[in-house]
């Protein structure tokens, strides 16, 4: 049931005339038509906004921040809207204060960011290489199929599928690198910041493998990432080769154009024969 919000409890945003609650979620001001509701929406990480007609985009926390504890701090520094929780979708006054921006003050809102994403997913990961759901082990999937082509891709970088459910209660199913996942929960040994092209290397060269003890931090031009890219490379296309030579043989030419080595076909499965009487 939709909330009944009174004027009295609204506070004016006086640089744009719009009155806003002080649990974020809601907003309104009058026009020449009389009064407006406005519409909220979300970006895909959860922040709340609105679009007024003059003023474009306007952002929910900074609203109710401006209303409830005044504009953020004259002093030449440059701020933004903290959500204590890390829930950048609650934008009640109580979950927000300014803080000032500095690399620290944003490593470590991004941190609680993430972890309170993670959490509201059930999401978590083991030191085993196993990404969970709840009580759910979520399979790794490296392949796309394209229906139109009759032919399988295998990638490089695996994903996981998760669920979640929208505004409306419906449940989605959405897709996650696996490379992320790991990343974000701090499973991968090393410093990334050392590193010009910081990526994650496999030590045993197995891109599905992701125990902790073989994702290791290091640089695109080191030897040991090339060496790995190449296997990874190599398995993929034989990957490749393996689920699509039932077709013919001059498929894999017309999929990757000279691109890729063309793969020996004489091991496609024979054909079988029918007999009618």
């Amino acid at each position: 049931m939709a909330k009944n919000y009174k004027r009295e409890y609204l506070r004016k945003h006086y640089s744009t005339g719009i009155y806003v609650s002080n649990d974020g979620e809601y907003a309104e001001r009058y026009t020449k038509n009389g009064l407006y509701k406005y519409p909220v929406y979300r970006e895909e990480c959860e922040r709340a906004y609105i679009v007024d007609r003059y003023k474009g985009r306007l952002y929910l926390d900074v609203l109710v921040l401006s209303c409830f504890r005044g504009r953020e701090p004259q002093d030449g520094r440059k701020y933004f809207p903290y959500h204590k929780d890390g829930d950048m979708g609650n934008s009640a006054i109580s979950n927000l204060e300014w803080r000032e921006e500095t690399p620290d003050t944003i490593a470590a809102y991004e941190t609680l960011g993430k972890e309170w994403w993670y959490k509201n997913r059930k999401i978590n990961a083991t030191k085993n290489g196993v990404i969970k759901q709840g009580t759910h082990d979520l399979p790794y999937i490296d392949y796309l199929y394209d229906s139109d082509l009759d032919w399988t891709y295998h990638k490089p970088e695996p994903w996981v599928m998760y669920e979640e459910k929208n505004r409306w209660g419906t449940t989605e199913r959405h897709q996650i690198s696996a490379d992320k996942v790991f990343e974000d929960l701090g499973f991968v040994n090393g410093d990334k910041s050392k590193f010009a092209s910081p990526v994650i290397l496999h030590l045993n060269n197995d891109y599905l493998d992701y125990r902790s003890e073989n994702l290791e931090w290091c640089d695109a031009s080191d030897k040991k990432y090339i060496d790995f890219d190449k296997i990874r490379h190599d398995t993929i296309m034989k990957k490749d080769h393996d689920t699509n030579c039932r077709l013919d043989e001059r498929s894999w030419d017309v999929i990757y154009q000279g691109r890729e080595p063309y793969q020996d076909w004489t091991d496609r499965p024979e054909k079988k024969l029918y007999k009618f009487n």
